[in-house]
């Protein structure tokens, strides 16, 4: 990719210009032989990044060779040391113009946005504005009770225009099958998109590693319904390695955002060394502030009483929670040693610092749709797709189970014309948001299987991917469980049902035990009734037929960074 071509073209200019001054120093040679030598070596890497997918315009390459040349031709230090700068700056600037400009160009592999008359176009049809925050566990919002002021731009919002429901769920303990249920209104067994599951008799091919399916053609998404309604649909994706285009989230919409974060993972110390802040280059997806800018730009192009749908997915309360200079020293001055290695003390003061840096550009969508005049009239959504393992049940991540910490989402919901606020305490999941937005929508309700519970997580044998078994097991041994299963779980009254393929059963009083930290005693009556329930639904909802999605070694490197795939290096 060309990001990393540009951190190593940096790199051996430093080295070269080093080397340079060196032979000077040591045998004399000409400021003009070293100059010339620079020069041209320099301009041969500028052109083979220049040359890459994405690389940097032409104009930008020329002028940091030209200088590049110049650095050993003048004699006047301050006047090198310039130059030197300059040039730097030239091959940053184009590494923010890949990173802040390309993403907001129309893809060529969606079609474009139509061009609708006044007629044409639904009469009092509301926007909606669907923002998901990534990895946001309800527990940790102000507004849900928190200590530490973390959302003030949510709790603005909830405590004057919306209703903040209490006893929100996801469908799933991670990003994948929670947005498309979201976006379908369909459980992860009837959408599809989840992690691979073994068909009976199928051998699993080594040679790729599948981190997931997409969601089923069968299944309809959202925004194609409100595309054929005349709506401008437009999305902008933080984690786009489960909400991609790859994966059936790009249907229906006219301008759908995953390009990347930019990612150099080999290179990390280098742009350390180089006095930036750890953020840079480190993270796999872009931050809070891009994904916003990337919106707002979008939506300056929708004119006035156009409806539209804007999905906005954030990413930063994902681990690794590296925070950005704006919140560095949110709710304390300590600073982890190793923000890339967070002890266990420092875990959850830098997961709060990503969740308030990503309220705060939240906030600016909300005061662009207020600009616009068209905040009274929207339905607007903020939720999350699951929580997140502080160390609850052995857990430090997510996926892997579906306790509470893990599926107890926030969810904010704003009707259009509607200017007061409110709670709810119906139990609902992602499934039910769905037919609550279809409902506001005026729009047919989803199509799905007959059968109702809450949430599903699927694992298939470790030998279908390429899972470090030493990794899995030491998390096995953490946990007290096997993760080589599937588990579905449900809600009877105040009582939470989990029930694994493995045959095990856990039952919980939500109302008398919210952390689940003493199962219920079952009768053996109960517990048969408990496992022929969830045998049925597996039964009726087979895995599909796989669907191989190919990966490079960016990706791979990208999804283990985010704890998808594990390392066989890392200390689980």
């Amino acid at each position: 990719p060309h990001h990393v071509h540009l951190v190593r073209v940096v790199f051996l200019l430093f080295v070269l210009h080093a080397v340079c001054a060196w032979l000077h120093r040591r045998w004399g040679f000409s400021a003009l032989r070293a100059g010339l030598s620079l020069g041209f070596l320099s301009a041969l890497l500028l052109a083979y990044a220049s040359g890459t997918p994405g690389g940097m315009p032409w104009v930008i390459s020329g002028s940091a060779s030209a200088l590049a040349l110049a650095l050993g031709l003048l004699a006047h230090t301050a006047a090198r040391r310039g130059l030197t700068l300059l040039a730097v700056s030239c091959i940053v600037g184009a590494t923010a113009y890949n990173a802040h400009v390309l993403p907001s160009e129309r893809r060529e592999d969606v079609a474009p946005a139509p061009q609708l008359s006044s007629e044409e176009r639904p009469e009092s049809a509301p926007n909606l504005v669907l923002i998901v925050i990534d990895t946001l566990r309800a527990d940790h919002v102000s507004s849900y009770g928190y200590e530490r002021e973390t959302t003030p731009n949510l709790d603005a919002f909830a405590a004057s225009v919306a209703t903040r429901y209490t006893n929100a769920r996801s469908t799933s303990s991670w990003t994948l099958p929670a947005h498309a249920s979201l976006m379908t209104g369909q459980y992860p067994g009837q959408h599809g998109a989840t992690s691979t599951r073994r068909i009976p008799g199928a051998e699993p091919d080594g040679s790729h590693w599948q981190p997931a399916q997409p969601v089923a053609a069968s299944s309809t998404m959202l925004a194609e319904v409100l595309d054929g309604r005349g709506y401008r649909n437009g999305a902008v994706v933080g984690n786009t390695f489960n909400v991609g285009a790859n994966l059936g989230f790009g249907r229906g919409f006219h301008r759908f955002d995953d390009h990347h974060g930019s990612f150099t993972r080999e290179h990390r110390a280098l742009v350390q060394l180089a006095g930036f802040h750890s953020a840079l280059g480190g993270l796999s997806y872009r931050d809070a502030a891009m994904i916003t800018d990337s919106a707002l730009a979008w939506l300056s192009e929708i004119g006035q009483g156009e409806p539209f749908f804007l999905f906005l997915n954030y990413m930063d309360p994902h681990d690794p929670y590296i925070p950005h200079p704006a919140v560095r020293e949110a709710f304390s001055e300590h600073q982890p040693r190793n923000p890339w290695k967070l002890a266990a003390q420092d875990v959850v003061l830098q997961y709060d610092r990503e969740i308030l840096f990503t309220d705060q550009h939240v906030g600016r969508v909300l005061d662009a749709l207020r600009a616009r005049g068209d905040f009274e009239d929207s339905l607007i959504v903020i939720t999350s797709d699951h929580g997140e393992g502080l160390g609850e049940h052995g857990n430090d991540f997510h996926s892997w189970t579906l306790y509470d910490e893990l599926l107890r989402i926030p969810l904010l919901i704003k009707l259009p014309g509607v200017d007061s606020a409110g709670v709810d305490t119906t139990p609902l999941n992602l499934v039910d948001v769905h037919d609550l937005l279809r409902r506001e929508l005026g729009l047919e309700p989803a199509e799905r299987d007959p059968g109702t519970h809450l949430a599903e997580w699927y694992r298939g044998s470790s030998a279908d991917a390429a899972v470090d078994p030493n990794a899995l097991a030491a998390r096995e041994r953490r946990m007290g469980q096997s993760l080589e299963r599937h588990v579905i779980a449900w809600l009877e009254g105040p009582t939470k049902v989990i029930v694994g393929s493995d045959g095990h059963v856990e039952a919980y009083d939500l109302e008398r035990d919210p952390l689940e930290l003493s199962p219920l005693e079952l009768t053996e009556a109960q517990l048969a009734a408990a496992r022929a329930r969830a045998e049925a639904w597996w039964e009726a909802h087979p895995p599909p037929a796989r669907v191989w999605i190919e990966l490079t070694e960016d990706d791979t490197d990208r999804l283990k960074l985010l704890g998808y795939i594990d390392d066989g290096d890392e200390e689980d």
